[in-house]
């Protein structure tokens, strides 16, 4: 009964940490909002109050040679939130890039997701420098030249594969091989669409930066307390153990059908056992202790120890069966 309960609440356990798993992933929709607000928020410190004097917006050093993906961090203390937001909205739309996503918190701070083309990203930045104090800035880039180039190469293998079998389609002389051909040319066009696709991220991830923008509006945004920070961190632990609360009670409702499945199959194995017991006129037991398990097993080895010496007592000749015959003196 133990071992039953112990592997009942194993599989409960295993449920609930997948699905706690499942709580934790994100999508792709969400993520990278999600990490811009995580990566401004850990950097915030340094310009949560407005500087006496701005200063100016460092340009990005832009390479012809190589294919790089650049993203840029930058903070600004503003006096007005509407006007500057759409000030940098305008910009936005003079230089050709689109948003991706902003969200507003109480406070007084507020974000943005832009995606900038990188031959106006300096001119960008430029305008969006002027419309505030900026107080921090961080730029950072990633090469993909040898990952396009690599892909370009594929996709070029595959164009000269695709190309010798339509040749070899055309020489085909029965159906058979023709079909045949002609299968691997649709698998082939698939793999090609398939690198065409990759090429297309990786020219759109270098022609469009990445720039994640946070407003603070002068006179409204506070420096959190220690005690604001920790009731914060309080109530963030809270909603976890919540969460996971919830997730643990959903798997134990997922899982109730098949403990009433297992229920129905238990009780028909109790009902076959009775009916047996009775028939056979033995007292019936769902579950035997070790005691009674340990008498069983004598009462057993009685048995057949009895058993045995009626055979032996039934046929002693055959003890002495292999004795030779008694001589005559």
């Amino acid at each position: 009964m133990k071992k039953t309960l112990i592997c009942v609440s194993a599989v409960i356990l295993v449920i609930a940490l997948l699905f706690c798993f499942a709580a934790c992933t994100k999508n792709d929709s969400t993520y990278e909002s999600d990490y811009a607000t995580s990566r401004l928020e850990s950097s915030s410190a340094p310009y949560r109050k407005a500087a006496s004097g701005g200063s100016s917006v460092q340009k990005v050093i832009l390479t012809t040679d190589r294919m790089m993906v650049y993203t840029v961090d930058i903070a600004l203390t503003v006096t007005d939130y509407a006007e500057t937001a759409s000030s940098i909205r305008g910009a936005l739309a003079e230089a050709g890039g689109y948003e991706q996503s902003s969200s507003t918190s109480s406070g007084g701070r507020y974000t943005f997701t832009l995606r900038v083309p990188t031959e106006k990203l300096n001119a960008f930045l430029h305008a969006v420098g002027e419309s505030g104090t900026v107080e921090s800035q961080e730029i950072s880039g990633e090469d993909i030249t040898d990952r396009y180039l690599s892909a370009e190469q594929e996709r070029d293998a595959l164009i000269a594969k695709k190309a010798a079998l339509e040749a070899l389609a055309e020489e085909a002389t029965t159906f058979t091989d023709k079909v045949t051909i002609y299968e691997k040319i649709q698998d082939v066009a698939a793999e090609i669409d398939r690198y065409n696709d990759r090429l297309s991220d990786y020219k759109k991830s270098s022609d469009y930066s990445t720039v994640y923008i946070t407003l603070y509006e002068q006179g409204t945004y506070e420096e959190p307390s220690f005690w604001q920070n920790l009731g914060a961190t309080f109530l963030g632990s809270g909603k976890s153990i919540g969460a996971l609360f919830g997730w643990i009670l959903k798997a134990i409702v997922a899982v109730v059908p098949y403990a009433v499945l297992l229920g129905v199959i238990f009780g028909i194995f109790c009902l076959i056992r009775l009916i047996v017991c009775r028939r056979k006129g033995v007292p019936f037991y769902l579950f035997r202790s070790k005691e009674a398990r340990a008498s069983r097993k004598e009462r057993a080895n009685a048995a057949l120890k009895s058993l045995t010496q009626k055979d032996e007592e039934a046929n002693p000749a055959k003890e002495n069966e292999g004795e030779p015959p008694a001589k005559n003196q």
